[in-house]
């Protein structure tokens, strides 16, 4: 006897949902990994008190309360978003001593700065040191007619465990995007960095220094070069 499997369109549509939901991740890791729909945002004055985080973990958040974190942000806070996930957005909210990940809800976020505004950076817009708290720095600088820059990052796995990376050349920034190489080799360390008002988002290709080091985050200002 033999056994046909019929597979139809609105199952193969639900099974790709969930796929893709499942495939939509959201931490700190992966959080810089796609710079395609990054934003500046805030919390909306009408939105609840507080508006909380929520795991990404399996069936999350969209399991609810069974989800929620104890970190939340308030009316009026900054984050920058990116990947959105039906009713949800992963938010990233720079704090005084380390960053929260997680998804939020969207509906209760507001633009900051639109893509037409972070398009339309200047080359002076990205002077100044920058820093992903103790981990990692950015120092962009003036250089002739170009600008210059330098960075280190640094992993500190306890009793002496220490490994470092650095960087360091020219740039040339198209509005408020930039690559930054160590060499002219294809395997070198080479990081990707989006401008966002006072913040500045950096992937790295995971050769840019010992082991564990990274320059992945979102940096702040600092100070102005």
């Amino acid at each position: 006897m033999r056994l046909h499997t019929v597979t139809t369109p609105f199952l193969l549509l639900a099974l790709a949902s969930v796929a893709s939901a499942e495939e939509t991740k959201c931490d700190s890791y992966t959080f810089t990994e796609d710079h395609s729909k990054l934003a500046l945002v805030s919390v909306k004055a009408d939105a609840e008190q507080k508006l909380y985080f929520y795991k990404d973990e399996k069936s999350c958040p969209e399991k609810g309360d069974a989800c929620k974190t104890k970190a939340y942000v308030l009316t009026g806070d900054e984050l920058v978003s990116n990947q959105r996930r039906g009713d949800w957005v992963c938010a990233w909210y720079p704090g005084a001593k380390r960053e929260t990940v997680g998804w939020v809800r969207a509906d209760s976020l507001q633009n900051k700065i639109s893509h037409a505004e972070a398009a339309a950076a200047k080359p002076e817009d990205w002077l100044g040191k920058w820093n992903y708290y103790k981990y990692a720095e950015l120092n962009i600088k003036k250089k002739g007619k170009s600008l210059g820059y330098d960075g280190n990052a640094v992993w500190d796995g306890g009793g002496g465990n220490v490994h470092v990376g650095d960087i360091s050349g020219t740039m040339t920034p198209q509005a408020n995007k930039a690559v930054l190489k160590d060499s002219a080799e294809d395997d070198g360390c080479k990081l990707e960095l989006s401008l966002l008002g006072p913040y500045l988002v950096v992937k790295d290709n995971n050769v840019c220094g010992g082991m564990n080091v990274s320059f992945r985050g979102v940096y702040r200002k600092t100070r102005q070069k």
